[in-house]
């Protein structure tokens, strides 16, 4: 009942993948699969929770702002606001470059929730 991430002990987890990425063959695997506080968990969806209205409006709605969840991840990282703000860029760039191709998914040893993935991931788009 601890977040992966963050230690943040708390009565309510959330489940979050973890993927690797051979971007030579453009297949995506999940190496793991961990227990994630709600703040780091949003902190790992920063996009859809702080660049989309659908987001935003969640977010507004637990009284949660973007400055919170970038406070938490340096608080959590031990860096900077500049920090944090390169650490996203990077990872949006990196995001918009495989965006451009299609994927294919290695499930490994977690293909049995492949179903239940790809359900919560439709609605969440």
């Amino acid at each position: 009942n601890h977040c992966w991430i963050c230690g943040k002990e708390a009565s309510r987890l959330e489940a979050h993948e973890f993927w690797e990425y051979d971007d030579k063959k453009n297949i995506q695997k999940i190496k793991a699969i961990h227990h994630l506080c709600s703040t780091c968990h949003k902190i790992k969806h920063i996009g859809l929770w702080c660049y989309t209205l659908r987001g935003k409006a969640l977010l507004k709605k637990l009284r949660l702002t973007k400055e919170d969840l970038i406070d938490h991840f340096c608080k959590v990282n031990n860096c900077s606001i500049k920090d944090f703000e390169i650490h996203e860029q990077e990872s949006f760039k990196i995001y918009r470059k495989r965006s451009k191709y299609k994927w294919k998914q290695d499930f490994g040893k977690y293909e049995y929730i492949k179903d239940n993935l790809q359900r919560i991931n439709k609605k969440l788009i």
